[in-house]
C-alpha cells in the first residue's frame, strides 16, 4: 500500500524535517560489500612492491586481504536552525 501525503510547501518540508526514523537490526546483514577499488590498487602497485623492496615478504598476505576490506562511509546530516535574520 502506498501511503500519499496531501502536504505541501511548508507543512511538508516540516513535516519530513520533524520525521524520525528508527531502524532495528544490522542494515548491512547479507549484504556483500566490494572493497575500494581506489585502495586495492595502492596496496597491489604501492604496499606489495615496497614490501617485496625491503624483504618483508611475510607481511604481503596480509596486505593482500587489507585491500580486500571494504569502506564505510557514515553520512550524517543535522538540520540546522535558520539563524537567518527574521523580520
Amino acid at each position: 500500500m502506498v501511503k500519499i501525503s496531501t502536504l505541501t510547501g511548508a507543512a511538508a518540508l516540516a513535516a519530513a524535517t520533524n520525521a524520525q526514523t528508527s531502524a532495528t537490526g544490522n542494515p548491512f546483514t547479507g549484504v556483500t560489500l566490494p572493497a575500494n577499488p581506489y585502495y586495492l590498487d595502492e596496496v597491489t602497485t604501492l604496499a606489495i612492491p615496497a614490501l617485496q623492496a625491503s624483504g618483508k615478504t611475510s607481511l604481503i598476505p596480509a596486505a593482500q586481504a587489507a585491500a580486500k576490506v571494504p569502506s564505510f562511509y557514515w553520512m550524517y546530516v543535522q538540520v540546522q536552525p535558520d539563524r537567518r535574520a527574521r523580520d
